[in-house]
């Protein structure tokens, strides 16, 4: 196959890009033998200076867990450790809100989501969380559901993935990224920080926010503890080259058997809403799916200012990646499918455009839902705006700030700072600077306000978080 293949992509991608508002992508496409197809699109940063080539480094984000599964199972076939090893027999210190969880959870547990956790991301996002902090915070963390019962996607379990995998070697899970998988396929771009990311000027800037709104560059998130769940950045050829891996029987790096365990399907989660997509199953690290009625293996990663999509079709012996620079653009996955389909010799579908479609499908109804919490808002609070103003913690959440500032109720937590509205009451509709955070916050107590309450988990109820302040005569922050 040859380039011509995709030519038309050429002029296809830029005003894609231009419909979605999202300044650069890149999509690299491999078969066993070689590249397909790499390129650059749009540019690098949020002003359009800098363009994006095959080599351009961005967030891979939650593809991430992929390569730590597969790392982990090397580490199995090495004997250093087992899928149906116990937490607490690496990690004594390790505890559940179930008791029985706690003694029983495993390796295989926590890749497939089912140690009982809420699916939450708020409660690490942007926060800055130690290895010690990931055992408490799991330990405070009330169940949403019961043990082994329910898939709830939670990247804390990665931060305890990582601490087992340390605990069985004696090494971090930086180290032995580079060391299983980096190094040995020579993948060079690859990096597991920031830092690494943003080694020289060749990496795409992080851009935002969510939506068709003009975009703006954003600070780079940090996972501290948890990069095991996504912190993983490299160019979209790399990416291509990693899947390409997997189509060779892991080309003398992975173990067969290790592929063969992760990407098996070990519980069902979803469907998808296209007629090509008809499963969608969860495997240790990967998402199994039956594409246009072939296996396919993928992953998917979204962070603050980056999205990424890869699939494999093992049958065909194809691979496509797509990376981009906006926060949750359909960009990367509509590249993905539309290159897959070329390279597998599928009938082409409308990817492109089904996927701008639906985009903006969701941001219709989010702004009706918008619309409609502004239609709820009362003129004022059921007490003065100080009597809200204080700290409030929770022992898994950690800290909520509520202070009074130039005459508005201001809430923040970790990765956001909104403006609070009153409904009546105590309850107050949250804003944030770009209109997106849909959430309310609940104020209860007698005299003095004690407990403010958030939605931060769709799985759980409100989250209480506790006063911890002491009276202030003011409460206004600085």
């Amino acid at each position: 196959m040859t380039t011509d293949h995709f030519s038309d992509l050429v002029t296809a991608i830029p005003p894609f890009l231009a419909d979605n508002v999202t300044p650069g992508a890149a999509v690299a496409v491999y078969d066993r033998d070689g590249e397909l197809f790499c390129r650059g699109f749009g540019s690098r940063d949020a002003a359009g200076r800098l363009p994006v080539d095959g080599d351009t480094r961005f967030a891979y984000a939650s593809i991430s867990k992929t390569m730590t599964a597969l790392i982990a199972g090397a580490l199995v076939q090495r004997g250093a450790l087992a899928w149906e090893t116990r937490v607490r027999e690496l990690l004594p210190a390790f505890r559940l809100a179930d008791p029985w969880a706690s003694e029983r959870c495993t390796l295989r547990d926590l890749f497939l989501h089912r140690s009982g956790l809420p699916a939450c991301d708020l409660i690490f996002w942007r926060r800055p969380i130690s290895p010690a902090d990931v055992l408490a915070i799991v330990a405070a963390t009330p169940h949403a559901a019961e043990f082994r019962t329910a898939f709830q996607y939670q990247n804390l379990n990665f931060g305890v993935i990582a601490l087992m995998l340390q605990a069985a070697t004696g090494k971090d899970w930086h180290a032995l990224i580079r060391e299983i998988l980096c190094e040995p396929l020579g993948l060079a771009s690859l990096a597991t920080t920031t830092a690494g990311l943003a080694r020289d000027d060749n990496y795409a800037r992080p851009c935002g926010p969510n939506g068709f709104t003009p975009v703006r560059e954003l600070p780079f998130m940090e996972l501290y503890a948890l990069a095991a769940a996504g912190a993983v950045s490299g160019s979209v050829r790399d990416l291509a080259r990693y899947g390409q891996m997997l189509l060779r029987d892991g080309a003398g790096v992975i173990p067969p058997a290790a592929i063969a365990e992760c990407t098996r399907p070990q519980a069902v989660n979803a469907t998808e809403g296209w007629p090509e997509l008809l499963f969608y199953g969860q495997g240790l690290g990967w998402i199994t799916q039956v594409y246009r009625g072939e296996a396919c293996w993928s992953a998917a990663g979204g962070m603050d200012g980056y999205t990424s999509h890869l699939y494999i079709l093992p049958g065909r012996g194809v691979t496509a990646a797509a990376l981009c620079n906006r926060t949750s653009a359909c960009v990367a996955q509509a590249l993905a499918l539309d290159t897959l389909d070329r390279a597998a010799g599928f009938e082409p579908r409308p990817w492109l455009q089904r996927y701008t479609a639906q985009k903006r499908g969701f941001r219709l109804a989010a702004a009706q839902r918008l619309a409609e919490k502004r239609s709820r808002l009362a003129p004022s609070a059921g007490r003065p705006l100080t009597d809200y103003a204080g700290r409030y913690e929770h022992p898994a959440f950690g800290e909520l700030t509520v202070v009074v500032e130039g005459g508005d109720l201001r809430v923040r937590y970790y990765s956001f700072d909104a403006s609070a509205r009153p409904y009546g009451g105590d309850a107050f509709a949250l804003f944030d600077a770009d209109d997106l955070l849909e959430m309310d916050v609940t104020f209860a107590g007698g005299d003095r306000i004690e407990q403010a309450a958030l939605p931060l988990c769709h799985d759980l109820p409100p989250v209480v978080f506790i006063r911890s302040d002491e009276h202030e005569t003011d409460r206004r922050s600085e």
